[in-house]
């Protein structure tokens, strides 16, 4: 989450990337969170109609239970042991490497994530190849 409270969902609703939202999904992310604005309405907004699906099913889901249970899987995601760190690394710059190892402090495993882009001029693999170097 940014300083301004913009999560890596609504980035990843945003741009249309569904891959990205299940992976957060799975994760744990808060489907239905405002941050500042509504990861479903920006796909929306944006026509990324797989995305709006996908979250709509998912969010259908989480409703259906009951407070009991949405109270236990709240507690859960607390105390998740997993994190999770997705940027570009274009390039790949001092404040990626703090961001990953805050997120080592709090997790006992992060998955770090490598977006790619047609738009990136450095090859993901070899972004990938200086993170394992650094890591």
């Amino acid at each position: 989450v940014t300083s301004k409270g913009v999560s890596c969902l609504f980035f990843a609703a945003r741009q249309g990337s569904l891959e990205v939202v299940k992976a957060l999904a799975s994760f744990g992310a808060k489907l239905d969170a405002k941050c500042p604005d509504e990861p479903l309405e920006t796909a929306r907004a944006r026509g990324h109609t797989e995305v709006v699906q996908f979250l709509e099913r998912e969010i259908a889901k989480m409703s259906e239970h009951t407070s009991d249970e949405s109270s236990e899987a709240s507690s859960m995601l607390d105390t998740a042991e997993c994190g999770l760190v997705l940027d570009t690394f274009h390039p790949l710059h001092n404040a990626h490497l703090a961001l990953i190892e805050n997120a080592l402090g709090v997790a006992d495993h992060v998955h770090v994530v490598v977006a790619a882009g047609e738009h990136h001029t450095i090859a993901p693999e070899l972004r990938v190849r200086w993170l394992m170097r650094c890591l």
